[in-house]
């Protein structure tokens, strides 16, 4: 146990420039996606042997961002900004865009060729450690709003913030890449910086050790899939080896979520399961469609409102968002992934369930839990469905066939449904704030 000792009624940040400066980073995480995000699947691919190397390197390279802001996410006003100036920096030197998927016949006198990263991994290394910087930040300053007095704008925040950094670029994929973004990104940046100075943020209570170690392990756990294809050059998609990989990652999640206590471990796996449950969907949609298509105008305005109906009503907004998703994959696995329509429809409400989901889990966590939580969840919404889309019912299918088949798409619905009864069950009230 240890004492959080209340900020004094003086020292009490303004919350208009904590707000402004949170919904900044979300609108920078929104341009690059978070570590293990949608968008960062679409920028380096799947795990790859030939390019395995470059693809750990970005990979630990959102880790140690990630570790880093949380040993320091007591000054939260400094990892925000310093992440967002990595981003902007990044990105003014070397513009990236989505690779989406290709398909390629290889035939035994066409090998396939090697597949190229769609940007230097050194710079795309420094990108998406500096996202990961500024998602723990802006949850730092969610969490400070929390434990000021304003708990659902709080939570609105760590919601908005953490579906922002899943979907990445999902939400602006219309905007072109070069000069626009990097506008919009500097000025997000200075944002950031003036409402940092102006609202006069306090330092947050430190973390435990402990705590910080748990969210260390649980940021590199996704990355330990990657490091295996690195050293033993084979794909671990769909293989026993790989399985046996991600269930000891997914393992290792939830002990790392049980040792922060029960709260932690409903709110991470209910979450994730939430999370991970539309990839394959959300990777197709992007690859097909969101570079003709401005899909933002269906996502933005579902992703906003469901945040706020996530903070003032959790249990209903996180019912309301999975029920509509799981109905409409539910379509989709039965009538094909061909309309527009259809992706239209889908890409907003996964941005619904995500929003929903995060801020129920942040209203389960302790505010000062909050920067920790999302490793936890990502840990394991990652070791969750590697090792259900691996579970091949028919060993005919394999391959994308598998991954954006109908078998996938239901078991996304399968995985909404479970993950949204874990999140709006009744809880225990003796564990319903866990401390570390």
């Amino acid at each position: 146990m240890r004492a959080v000792t209340a900020p004094s009624p003086t020292a009490r940040p303004a919350p208009g420039p904590v707000l402004a400066a949170a919904v900044a980073g979300i609108v920078v995480l929104a341009f690059v996606g978070a570590p293990q995000s949608v968008n960062l699947v679409l920028l380096v691919g799947f795990d790859d042997p030939r390019v395995a190397g470059s693809q750990l390197l970005i990979g630990l390279a959102g880790a140690v961002g990630t570790g880093l802001a949380v040993l320091l996410v007591r000054q939260w006003t400094l990892v925000v900004v310093f992440g967002g100036l990595l981003v902007t920096l990044a990105y003014l030197v070397h513009p990236v865009a989505q690779q989406g998927l290709h398909v390629e016949v290889v035939t035994p006198d066409r090998p396939a060729r090697t597949p190229d990263l769609v940007a230097n991994s050194g710079w795309v290394a420094l990108l998406v450690g500096g996202a990961a910087m500024v998602l723990v930040g802006v949850l730092g300053a969610a969490s400070q709003l929390m434990r000021s007095g304003s708990r659902r704008t709080g939570v609105a925040v760590a919601g908005m913030a953490a579906a922002s950094g899943y979907l990445g670029s999902l939400l602006v994929g219309w905007l072109p890449t070069g000069s626009p973004r990097v506008v919009v990104l500097v000025l997000a940046l200075l944002v950031m910086a003036a409402g940092v100075v102006v609202g006069r943020a306090s330092a947050g209570p430190g973390l435990p050790p402990r705590t910080v170690v748990l969210a260390w392990v649980a940021a590199v756990l996704p990355v330990v899939p990657t490091i295996t294809v690195a050293i033993t050059g084979v794909t671990t998609y769909q293989s026993v080896a790989g399985m046996v990989v991600c269930l000891l990652v997914l393992a290792g999640a939830v002990a790392a979520c049980l040792l922060a206590g029960m709260a932690v471990l409903r709110a991470a796996v209910g979450a994730g399961l939430v999370l991970a449950a539309p990839v394959p969907l959300l990777v197709l949609i992007l690859a097909g469609t969101a570079e003709t298509t401005p899909l933002w105008a269906a996502a933005v305005p579902a992703f906003v409102v469901m945040a706020v109906v996530g903070a003032v009503m959790p249990r209903p907004g996180v019912l309301a968002g999975v029920i509509l998703e799981a109905a409409v994959i539910a379509y989709l696995a039965v009538a094909g992934i061909d309309s527009e329509v259809g992706a239209w429809v889908v890409y907003a409400l996964a941005a619904v369930a995500v929003t929903a989901a995060v801020a129920a889990g942040a209203g389960v966590a302790d505010a000062t839990l909050l920067p920790v939580l999302l490793p936890m969840v990502t840990a394991v919404g990652v070791g969750l469905r590697v090792v259900l889309d691996s579970i091949q019912l028919d060993p005919s299918i394999s391959g994308l066939n598998a991954l954006f088949g109908s078998g996938s798409l239901w078991l996304s619905v399968a995985m909404l449904v479970v993950g949204a009864g874990l999140l709006v069950a009744p809880r225990s009230r003796r564990v319903a704030v866990a401390r570390v």
